[in-house]
């Protein structure tokens, strides 16, 4: 029977690299730890979460409060309408896999295209929810972004686009010195590079980097090919149970103007301050049904 410990024990340790049905496992028990529903209103096994309880300020959010057993930790902000209970997970699992496996085939079915983001989301926020009862939140920052850059890899993969972790050398000019530039995925075809993605859980302490990462490899590289980010959500628990947004809409337009614009961003969660950035800025979906064919 699953517990919050045997939950920590399995995302504790040393191998970040699931599977795809390891993640959906995952987050199969900890649903079912949890129990929640949404049957008719939010409601969960209180034998096992201390408390659900709806952010104050943006009713769409709600946090789990775990039990004595750690310290009574209470999760980060989870989106009602994209975490799935027990019963759309185990009933749409197989419409999940069976739409990864002919993406494309799903570009005017809306609702399928919200059940892949939906099935993507509830498998990493399993995982990031289970490591906030640790109380330890460089802990849980370190290894929540290792779970998820493998996540999207392996979805990618099972749409049937070859992809991989990349860490390559680049030597500077009339030196010996080099330094090493790291991608999270590499989108790849007939084994040559057609893109390039930064995959993050948040762009708050990231954002710069990843324009800054894409300007380098513009000046590092005679090939010119998309470079997009990838990205879980920008939402954050504040003080009294509140949320906010953490992506910087300033400074997206201005990075975008005066070093370099990216190829695309794509939210599992879109945090609402992007979503005026309707041009570069889009859900999950857009990449895997539709844009990363075009690489």
């Amino acid at each position: 029977m699953n517990n919050i410990h045997s939950l920590m024990a399995t995302v504790d340790g040393k191998h970040t690299a699931f599977t795809l049905q390891d993640h959906m496992d995952f987050a199969e028990k900890f649903i079912a730890y949890t129990g929640l529903s949404k049957s008719k209103t939010l409601t969960i096994n209180q034998e096992n979460i201390q408390s659900l309880t709806i952010a104050i300020n943006n009713t769409d959010y709600y946090f789990l409060q775990f039990p004595e057993s750690v310290k009574f930790a209470l999760s980060r902000p989870i989106n009602k309408n994209l975490f799935l209970d027990g019963d759309e997970f185990s009933t749409h699992k197989k419409d999940f896999l069976l739409s990864l496996k002919d993406i494309q085939s799903i570009k005017k079915d809306l609702q399928l295209r919200h059940l892949v983001n939906s099935f993507i989301y509830t498998c990493q926020m399993s995982i990031s929810c289970t490591l906030d009862a640790f109380g330890s939140p460089n802990k849980a920052r370190k290894k929540n972004g290792s779970y998820f850059e493998n996540l999207i890899r392996e979805v990618v993969r099972t749409c049937g686009v070859e992809n991989s972790h990349y860490v390559e050398k680049v030597k500077l000019d009339n030196s010996k010195d080099a330094f090493s530039f790291e991608y999270d995925i590499v989108f790849q075809k007939d084994g040559e590079r057609k893109a390039i993605g930064q995959i993050k859980t948040s762009t708050k302490d990231h954002l710069d980097k990843i324009f800054l990462d894409k300007l380098f490899f513009q000046k590092c590289s005679k090939n010119e090919i998309p470079f997009v980010a990838i990205v879980l959500n920008d939402v954050q628990r504040t003080q009294m149970k509140k949320v906010s947004t953490t992506f910087l809409p300033g400074h997206y337009r201005a990075y975008s103007v005066y070093l370099t614009p990216l190829s695309g961003v794509y939210y599992v969660d879109m945090a609402s301050s992007a979503k005026p950035f309707a041009e570069s800025i889009h859900t999950l979906d857009q990449l895997l049904v539709e844009d990363m064919w075009k690489f």
